[in-house]
């Protein structure tokens, strides 16, 4: 079992990438790089204990990737992992650390083993948005919103045609 010893942390930064957003937590710190459909990142810090990567992405519809990566920074096409649907993509990834954390409670695991320490993990996140196929680019300091704007084309809002 992991305990958090971070959470996310975004801003949106643009400078140059699509979708730019700078992650923070703990040992790591990670720049979002988007081509298309692809997400990597440029590393600035990565634990040199970082085991267990794990990623999980959430979608529109029913877009859901769970992926694991030995102690590699993780690279994904969203476009290998389900269908896409133009929305919102939101993602986390956890990094194991071989940092110990000493728990308030022993905790029995079962076995009639008893633990004091538990292993420490980073999670970080993000929200990317998906717009014709495409990951959206962002400008310098926008922020990538919590809903998507509604577009609407000449709406007849009177009453005719409606029937009591």
């Amino acid at each position: 079992m992991f305990r958090f010893l971070a959470t996310l942390s975004v801003l949106a930064l643009g400078a140059g990438a699509a979708s730019a957003a700078e992650l923070r937590s703990g040992k790591i710190a990670l720049h979002e790089v988007v081509r298309g459909t692809e997400l990597t990142f440029e590393v600035e810090s990565w634990p040199d204990d970082a085991h267990g990567v794990m990623m999980i992405i959430d979608g529109p519809g029913e877009y859901y990737a769970e992926l694991q990566f030995k102690n590699e920074v993780p690279r994904v096409d969203l476009a290998k992992y389900g269908k896409l649907e133009d929305g919102f993509y939101d993602y986390e990834i956890r990094v194991g650390t071989s940092e110990k954390i000493k728990l308030k409670e022993r905790v029995n695991n079962g076995r009639n083993e008893e633990r004091e320490f538990d292993l420490a993990s980073i999670a970080l996140g993000s929200r990317l948005v998906l717009e014709r196929g495409r990951i959206v680019e962002f400008e310098q300091g926008e922020e990538k919103g919590s809903e998507k704007p509604i577009e609407m084309e000449d709406v007849d809002d009177s009453d005719e045609g409606y029937k009591k």
